[in-house]
């Protein structure tokens, strides 16, 4: 027997499905678009990150060098957006104005264009006066060097900082909508700032010298010494077949054939012979014309990382590795990195 009851409740649901899917597809419509907008904003802001990490390095490296003209370092950060940009930075005005394009892929991979086929590109201020929070600012005391990059609400400063508006809502706008009245932060857009801090710290690794194919020759490590003698400035030459593929603290120094060096010039590897395994190497220094030079930024060739040790067989133990950076390095080389950005950079100025 059939049950009328059940049969009408079954009949009374139909279309159930198509409202409820009517209602949540508006919904659903909404998210996915501020999903996207929120992607782009995603992409946009790693492309910031790599200008500004380019920029930071480059222009401590000038500093500490001696050229402390930020020319470079706001090139290197246009060309993270656009790398057939040359240097002439009054072929255009404003951090805002954007250029026409051709086929081409910056190094930071992939770009946005907008509607008009035309590509924003960033003009860093130079900020020679250093100025708090500007563009470009170097902090001599500190021996650091940062680089910011803005979409912001804030007015730009000539020669100290070139703010950007911010990034419109494209295809999110209505999801962000209030039902009385439009949320400021429509017409806002989104905010994004990127920040990054080079500094100096003590060169942890270094390769050889090295020659080119185009003959161009790259500093590297030539000699070794033990501490004693890198305070006495005695260096020995590295001989031929003597050479490591690099040279890294906790490894083994080439010590068996090398010869007293007169009036040396170059890199030195230096290392302790009180390790528990002898020569292990603790640090790197420069000598030029058999007369140390402290505080030396190597330019190139050197990095803060300390790579696997070489000879596998017999890695430094944790206790080596602390009595290697005990000594004192305050005259060994110093390289450029990247530091952590403090919090505070990335809050509204």
């Amino acid at each position: 027997m059939k049950r009328l009851g059940t049969t009408t409740r079954r009949q009374s649901r139909r279309g159930y499905v198509l409202v409820l899917f009517a209602m949540l597809f508006w919904v659903l419509l909404g998210v996915a678009a501020l999903v996207i907008d929120l992607g782009l904003a995603r992409v946009k802001y790693r492309q910031m990150q790599s200008a500004t990490d380019t920029a930071a390095l480059a222009g401590l490296q000038n500093e500490l060098t001696g050229t402390a003209d930020r020319t470079e370092a706001r090139w290197l950060a246009a060309q993270t957006f656009h790398p057939d940009i040359d240097q002439d930075f009054d072929t255009y005005a404003t951090q805002q104005a954007v250029l026409s394009i051709v086929d081409d892929t910056p190094p930071s991979g992939g770009f946005l264009d907008d509607p008009r086929g035309k590509r924003w590109v960033p003009n860093l201020e130079p900020n020679t006066d250093n100025i708090a929070k500007g563009d470009l600012e170097y902090v001599p005391g500190s021996s650091a060097f940062y680089a910011r990059l803005r979409h912001s609400t804030l007015t730009p400063v000539d020669g100290v900082r070139n703010d950007s508006p911010p990034l419109p809502y494209l295809f999110g706008r209505a999801t962000v909508r209030t039902t009385n009245r439009p949320s400021e932060a429509i017409y806002r857009g989104m905010s994004l700032k990127s920040a990054s801090l080079a500094s100096t710290t003590r060169a942890l690794s270094m390769g050889p010298t090295v020659v080119k194919p185009t003959g161009e020759t790259i500093d590297g490590v030539q000699y070794v010494a033990t501490i004693n003698e890198w305070e006495n400035s005695i260096v020995h030459e590295i001989q031929p077949g003597e050479e490591l593929t690099r040279y890294t603290v906790g490894d083994v120094a080439p010590i068996g054939l090398t010869i007293q060096a007169t009036l040396p010039t170059g890199y030195i590897a230096i290392y302790d012979p009180l390790t528990t395994e002898p020569n292990r190497i603790a640090g790197f220094g420069f000598i030029a014309d058999g007369t140390r030079e402290l505080g030396h930024i190597a330019p190139a060739n050197a990095t803060s990382t300390i790579f696997p040790a070489i000879n596998a067989s017999s890695p430094p133990s944790l206790a080596e590795y602390h009595q290697l950076f005990d000594i004192i390095g305050d005259s060994f080389v110093q390289t450029i990195c990247l530091s952590p950005t403090p919090a505070d950079e990335f809050q509204e100025d």
